[in-house]
Order: structure tokens, then sequence, then C-alpha cells
């Protein structure tokens, strides 16, 4: 599981994905009745159930469903990113595990992230490499702790 747990899943696989440098298995989850995205490398024993399964519809495409799952869905923090430019060229100036982009028009994105801790969302947001015009962050409190994860930094490299 994300936090290191042993879990056992009866789940109906659907597309295998490479997203970054890993693969995630895209699969209906039985007991759930929802989508999940599995890390491959995290799968222990595998057993084949009998019968096909049910065909079911993505929602989405695979890959768009594998990305909003690893870099936004799991994490408590999560931050939103108002960036100028184009979803076709800001796609090839922001690494994949940033987050994920939407377009909002043709001039402008919103970035997609979450984070693990205030200390992590800081820096992934300092990764993107660009400006951002806005942003939106969730919980409310979490505007303060970004800034002052940043102010640290600051007095740190102030200090010489």
């Amino acid at each position: 599981s994300h936090h290191g747990q042993a879990s056992q899943r009866e789940v109906q696989a659907l597309h295998l994905v490479n997203h970054g440098r890993r693969w995630y298995l895209l699969a209906w989850d039985l007991g759930r009745n929802d989508w999940r995205t599995l890390r491959v490398d995290r799968i222990g024993t595998v057993q084949r159930m009998p019968g096909s399964g049910l065909p079911r519809r993505l929602p989405a495409p695979a890959d768009a469903m594998v990305r909003q799952a690893v870099s936004r869905s799991p994490f408590p923090l999560r931050a939103e990113l108002y960036l100028a430019g184009s979803l076709a060229t800001l796609e090839h100036a922001i690494p994949a595990w940033c987050g994920v982009l939407e377009e909002d028009g043709d001039a402008h994105c919103w970035l997609r992230m979450g984070a693990e801790t205030p200390a992590m969302l800081a820096a992934q947001i300092l990764s993107v490499g660009q400006r951002a015009l806005a942003i939106r962050t969730d919980p409310p409190g979490l505007h303060a702790d970004l800034s002052a994860e940043v102010a640290g930094l600051g007095a740190l490299l102030a200090a010489g």
C-alpha cells in the first residue's frame, strides 16, 4: 500500500501504464467498487481468478487516470498552480512527476499536485521552474506552512 502496509485486493486488471520511472496497474477493485492504481513493484503474489470478469469502460484515458492517482490523490496536502502557457508548451517544460496539467483556455493551465509535508510540497512547487500566476492550497492553513518553509530556506541562504 501507499503507507507500506501489506494488503490484499481482488481486482480486475485493465491496463499497465508507465509513468515516470515506474509501472502501474490500473484495475477495478471488486471489494471497494472503485478504480485503483497499483505500483507493479509493490505487487506480491498474483492469483488468477476464475472467469473473465466484466468489461469496464474507463472514465478517462488510462494514462490520465494514473497521472492523477499518483501525483495528487493519495496526498493529504494539495496545491494548484495557475501557469501561463498552453498545455502543449507546458507539458514539455514541466516534469510529469510534478503533477497533473489541465488546460484552462489557450494560454493558461492549472498544475495540480500533492505531497505528504509542507516542505515536500514547497520543494515540488519550486521544482516546476516557472513562476505561478496564482496558487490555491488545501487544507486552508497550508498557505502559511508553505510560506514558513520558503522563508526558512531564504533565511538560511541569506545567512550565507
